[in-house]
């Protein structure tokens, strides 16, 4: 399931269902049914804050993820593992860990964490490249779930890996927009290297 959340007041170039149907072709894509994930859509202002609160970074940018650490590069990771970063007292093994069970959400879907996009960020870069925004929000949704799926792109082999990642989940959004494959481009082959350190980086 995906909840898009829009802090807009002009129209989008696409519209609210249009991108819900996007982020659940990514779950379907992936087999993710009993999962769910929020994708924000805003403005400069508002990613910018967030930029400078959670990265340090003081400038606007395209996307940014916050996973919950369900995954490493696409892996569903054991929860325990995932509590044992927030428990430290599960460290020890003379802890009976058979009450982790218990410590496990009974929830219907399992939150895979939050993407935030800005539009006017998304129509600038697609001017700049002389592509539709919409095939611009496409590659940079698919980038920000890519961030939601444990992948990353600092190094050079994480940055292929998740650029094969994103050109096989934009196949299937290509499908969803009625357009060819080529005419979406996998936001890692989009950037110089130097500028993955930059402010354009998702997460």
């Amino acid at each position: 399931m995906a909840l898009v959340l829009c802090r807009l007041r002009k129209t989008l170039f696409l519209s609210k269902s249009k991108v819900e149907e996007m982020c659940c072709a990514l779950l379907e894509h992936f087999q993710l049914k009993d999962y769910e994930y929020s994708v924000t859509l805003t403005t400069d202002r508002y990613i910018r804050l967030l930029n400078s609160q959670f990265r340090g970074i003081h400038g606007a940018t395209d996307v940014l993820s916050f996973p919950t650490g369900l995954f490493q590069r696409g892996q569903l990771q054991p929860y325990s593992s995932i509590i044992r970063k927030e428990l430290p007292m599960l460290h020890n093994d003379s802890v009976d860990h058979s009450f982790e069970e218990l410590l496990v959400p009974q929830v219907k879907f399992r939150d895979m964490g939050d993407i935030v996009i800005s539009i006017p960020y998304v129509k600038r870069v697609a001017e700049k490249h002389g592509v539709l925004p919409t095939y611009q929000f496409a590659s940079v949704l698919v980038h920000g779930f890519c961030h939601l799926l444990g992948y990353d792109h600092e190094e050079a082999l994480d940055r292929a890996a998740m650029n094969q990642v994103e050109r096989n989940s934009l196949d299937t959004l290509a499908t969803l927009l009625e357009c060819r494959s080529q005419d979406l481009t996998p936001l890692t082959s989009q950037w110089s290297p130097r500028s993955y350190n930059s402010s354009q980086c998702a997460n």
